[in-house]
């Protein structure tokens, strides 16, 4: 989605932005708590954009199991008509495609050479890692972005 919205709390005190790019989120969760995330994060959204904004809004997600639901579905077509990218959606998208899901094809590259340079000692050790190569990677993003204005 496009558009400049708060950014709202979620599970595991994490933060996510509903537009543009955001953080890494961690969430353990099953399809009905991502289910509720979605109804609230994206009714927000929603509620956020003039009319014309909400109407050409579009919204992506991988293929985690809590993504294909019904009951996930569902609510997507509500939201979104067929203006939804999904496994189980009305455009499907191959996994790892560069055109498509630029996550797989950069971000989580970077993120698991990071992650596992080292293996991780404790489930709560490789989260630690995943938030803070997310978090480094986020503000060099920026940081180039900066220096190229």
């Amino acid at each position: 989605m496009h558009g400049y919205l708060p950014c709202i709390k979620t599970q595991e005190s994490t933060y996510k932005d509903v537009a543009g790019i955001t953080g890494i989120t961690i969430l353990q969760t099953a399809g009905i708590g991502y289910y509720n995330i979605l109804q609230e994060a994206i009714r927000l959204a929603l509620n956020n954009l003039n009319q014309e904004e909400a109407a050409e809004a579009r919204y992506q997600q991988d293929g985690a199991p809590p993504h294909n639901t019904r009951m996930v579905s569902d609510l997507l077509y509500t939201m979104f008509d067929d203006r939804w990218i999904a496994n189980n959606g009305p455009h499907s998208w191959p996994a790892r495609s560069p055109d498509l899901n630029p996550l797989d094809a950069s971000i989580w590259g970077y993120i698991k050479g990071k992650v596992y340079q080292d293996p991780p000692t404790t489930k709560q050790n490789m989260r630690n890692r995943v938030l803070e190569t997310s978090t480094l990677w986020i503000r060099c993003l920026f940081r180039e972005q900066l220096v190229a204005i």
